[in-house]
């Protein structure tokens, strides 16, 4: 590139899609040797961010870094101010990152089963945090509140570091999250890991169980 490279990200600042855009920045600034310079767009269903880059000059200077979510928002959505096939060119994938489904740590429950046992029989349905309407997370929560038949309340939120921290003040019940911003909750001790959106099971956490392996299928 001839000057100055935008990144536009359709999230928050400061959750694990900005932390892996700015790893990337650096590294394509030292590459190029010129800037890249982040730009935060969040908002309902990446829209906002997303609208920014289909209007942009199609000069290769704007890029955009997005989510799953990019393939989910045309069925979201009766009208959007894109189309997501038509208006753009994918280049790469630049990460994949397992969920994880996740409790406050002052709940009893050491398993999903515990927890939907619990949730069927509470006076008022537990709450789950996403990173917003549409989002992937929301969409794990709805299809396994689906898959078991039990009633969980959505709570969006604009990002992941906002749905931990409340998460870990006990203003939610449960949340899903990608590893890198639950990881330092579960550590100090917060919250409670309990399964994995994933088809196989983590290196990492190796005791926890994916969902497919406690029956709960189509989260993955």
């Amino acid at each position: 590139p001839a000057k100055p490279v935008r990144f536009i990200v359709p999230v928050a600042p400061a959750g694990a899609p900005d932390r892996v855009n700015r790893l990337v920045a650096e590294r394509l600034a030292k590459k190029w040797g010129q800037q890249v310079l982040i730009e935060n767009r969040p908002s309902v269903g990446l829209i906002v961010g997303t609208e920014m880059v289909a209007k942009a000059p199609a000069d290769g200077y704007t890029l955009l870094s997005t989510l799953t979510a990019h393939v989910q928002t045309p069925f979201l959505f009766n009208k959007l101010p894109f189309d997501t096939m038509r208006d753009f060119a994918p280049i790469t994938q630049m990460a994949e990152v397992d969920v994880m489904f996740a409790i406050r740590a002052d709940l009893p429950h050491k398993t999903v089963k515990e927890f939907l046992v619990a949730a069927k029989s509470a006076p008022k349905p537990f709450t789950f945090g996403s990173t917003g309407q549409g989002s992937t997370y929301h969409l794990n929560g709805s299809a396994l509140a689906k898959a078991t038949g039990v009633d969980l309340l959505h709570v969006p939120y604009k990002s992941e570091v906002a749905a931990m921290t409340d998460l870990a003040g006990g203003r939610i019940d449960a949340s899903f999250s990608s590893f890198p911003s639950v990881t330092p909750m579960i550590q100090a001790g917060r919250v409670r890991p309990l399964a994995l959106v994933s088809s196989q099971r983590s290196q990492l956490y190796p005791e926890l169980p994916i969902f497919s392996d406690l029956g709960v299928t189509r989260l993955d």
